[in-house]
């Protein structure tokens, strides 16, 4: 007969059903209790994937005595088959909340008191659970991303998280949106979970706009330093190309207009010096070229202005976003005038060593 569910005081309504973790040949002999969640779990993963509770799972000191009632939140009913039962603490301030070993001396704890929105805790961890125990989960949001990091880091287990989380960025087409809005806030969180796949797209946004990135108010000089190196390789190119049309411009001026009038007069000279023209300046800021959309105009209708040595605009107008299926188009007039999606990073450059499996 399975264990009856035991209460917890919560102030806003009863348990939902308990959730249970498959794993083949083993019952479940861990019951953790997230608000008004049950997990049943095996201590096998936990201790394999977390090295918090690897740790502290079969500690001595797991027990938590307080007699003062100043948080834990205590079981009642009668006595559990399970080898482990961790139950939800409040910090004092309630905007806080983490998981400690039940105690039988507790009093109940009102955890309505808890400021957040339990309900996205409660749904951010159990897709940790599921990147534990290696099954497939999506992600909805950034900041259930946020979430699920923040769980992960003080559970010690942000390496399976990351190892899990290609597959579940590819399974998620919608969160892609995501990361454009919140570059910065992902770009710190890959960092911390090491996982380049997400790190590499979110570096191509915070390099962006050109002429003001959003990496620059990033409070880690360490992150801020690998986005200035990417933001530097494309201003280098964009140097190399602008000065190899404006040279090969100015030296066929008289030749394309004598040959191709009919160009001429649609301005094909404002193509060639674009940057001298209104129209490709920041509206706010009128010493700030374009160059995105001006590049890419010449691409579309000026490309006698650069030979084929180097390839596309040397790579300038690539788009290198892997996660995102959507086009974009660097240069696009109206969605990304300033914005490129060409940069990259190599493994050497990631800030963290690719060849550490622990952290």
């Amino acid at each position: 007969m399975a264990p009856l569910t035991k209460r917890q005081k919560t102030g806003d309504g009863n348990f939902n059903s308990p959730i249970a973790f498959p794993c083949a040949g083993q019952s479940p002999d861990v019951r953790l209790i997230v608000f008004k969640q049950e997990f049943h779990v095996h201590s096998t993963l936990l201790k394999l994937n977390t090295a918090f509770f690897r740790k502290f799972l079969d500690s001595p000191e797991k027990a938590v005595n307080d007699p003062n009632g100043s948080g834990e939140v205590a079981l009642v009913g009668p006595m559990s088959t399970f080898t482990y039962e961790w139950v939800t603490k409040i910090d004092e301030g309630g905007d806080k909340w983490s998981l400690v070993s039940d105690n039988k001396k507790n009093e109940p704890y009102n955890l309505s008191t808890y400021t957040g929105d339990k309900q996205e805790q409660t749904n951010a961890f159990e897709k940790l659970l599921s990147a534990i125990y290696v099954q497939p989960y999506k992600l909805g949001t950034a900041e259930e991303l946020l979430l699920m990091t923040d769980l992960a880091d003080y559970y010690c287990a942000l390496p399976i998280l990351s190892r899990t989380l290609d597959g579940a960025l590819i399974n998620s087409p919608t969160f892609s949106d995501q990361i454009q809005k919140s570059a910065n806030e992902l770009y710190v969180a890959a960092a911390k979970l090491r996982n380049a796949l997400l790190f590499r797209e979110c570096l191509i946004w915070v390099v962006g706009p050109h002429n003001n990135p959003v990496y620059k108010t990033l409070d880690d000089p360490r992150l801020r330093m690998v986005a200035r190196c990417a933001h530097g390789e494309i201003s280098t190119k964009i140097a190399s190309v602008t000065a190899r049309a404006l040279r090969r411009g100015t030296g066929d001026w008289v030749k394309m207009a004598n040959s191709k009038p009919d160009r001429w007069a649609y301005g094909f000279d404002r193509l060639m010096f674009g940057p001298l023209y209104d129209g490709y300046y920041d509206n706010m800021d009128m010493d700030a070229v374009h160059y995105p959309r001006w590049f890419r105009d010449i691409e579309q209708e000026g490309d006698e202005l650069l030979d084929d040595e180097s390839g596309d605009f040397e790579g300038l107008l690539e788009d290198k976003l892997v996660l995102d299926r959507g086009y974009h188009t660097a240069g696009d007039a109206d969605k990304y005038p300033d914005n490129f999606f060409c940069a990259q990073v190599s493994d050497e450059d990631l800030p963290w060593d690719v060849n550490e499996t622990d952290w």
